[in-house]
């Protein structure tokens, strides 16, 4: 084998490498934007004037939240995300447990006075749910339609017998009230939230034409010291440790903007991705370039 073949085979091996090094960026960057498809969140917030929040809610989401008040009149929340309810499922607690007597996915409520055959012989016997029959009901399938998700839970104490039974639903809006091993405490099925370090403030509604929507916000972070005003629209979103916040609407009424909060995981390595591959063609440019100049040298 001469010098020259084994010069052009080098220079064949070097551009394959190159080749397959562009080829798996590629792969890279459509990766990461499949995972970010599919791993990636968006929640809302729904915000009146001069309304302030920390956190944001998933409309198709539900979660079982236990309310615990504090001695310095805050509260504790323990969160049950959905996915976790079934059937005969026990969530310890200090000085009790939450019991699931019976879950639906989609259910149908009804005064326990007019319902027939196949609602569920359950029924609560404490809280709002008193007196009404659950049956279950086929999921729903078209997004201005959602699932009215049912659970009956007994509270039960370390020592002693149960507290009773609740019938928690996402088509009662209100929390109820229990008492067992010496606590008491609020129950409550409602959209699983997403809480955040920092909370935004509506300070104006803006433009609400559907291409131009747009809302005056507050940013306030406690942890940083952060307060500023942001004006934010579909096309100038907020982007904010990780999340991408934007206005998306308003209510029916008029009297609230709703925002879109994304959240992204893998939003930077698109971006990683791309200047390697400039990096990578600027590479392969100028060692041509030096390729050639000393080849005509």
């Amino acid at each position: 084998m001469t010098l020259h073949s084994v010069g052009k085979f080098l220079s064949s091996l070097s551009l394959m490498v190159k080749l397959l090094g562009f080829a798996l960026l590629v792969v890279l960057v459509l990766t990461a934007e499949l995972y970010t498809g599919f791993s990636g969140k968006e929640a809302q917030m729904t915000l009146k004037e001069g309304q302030t929040m920390n956190h944001s809610t998933f409309p198709r989401e539900v979660e079982l939240a236990v309310i615990e008040p504090s001695d310095d009149g805050m509260e504790t929340v323990h969160a049950i995300p959905q996915s976790r309810l079934k059937d005969g499922a026990a969530f310890p607690f200090p000085g009790f447990t939450l019991h699931i007597d019976r879950y639906f996915d989609n259910s149908e409520i009804l005064d326990e006075k007019i319902v027939g055959d196949g609602f569920d012989p359950i029924r609560a016997t404490a809280g709002a749910g008193m007196g009404y029959a659950a049956r279950v009901m086929p999921g729903e399938t078209t997004l201005d339609r959602e699932n009215i998700i049912s659970a009956f839970v007994s509270i039960l104490p370390d020592n002693g017998r149960s507290s009773g039974r609740w019938l928690l639903t996402n088509a009662i809006s209100s929390a109820q009230s229990f008492e067992a091993g010496g606590k008491s405490g609020k129950l409550i099925v409602r959209q699983a939230r997403l809480y955040h370090p920092f909370s935004i403030q509506l300070l104006e509604l803006g433009s609400k034409a559907p291409d131009h929507f747009s809302s005056k916000i507050r940013l306030l972070n406690p942890t940083t010291g952060e307060d500023r005003e942001v004006l934010i629209s579909i096309k100038q979103p907020l982007e904010y440790q990780g999340l991408t916040l934007y206005p998306s609407g308003s209510t029916a009424a008029g009297t609230a903007a709703i925002f879109k909060v994304v959240k992204k995981p893998a939003f930077p390595i698109p971006y990683i991705s791309c200047a390697m591959v400039s990096l990578g063609l600027f590479w392969l440019f100028f060692t041509a370039r030096a390729r050639r100049k000393t080849t005509a040298a």
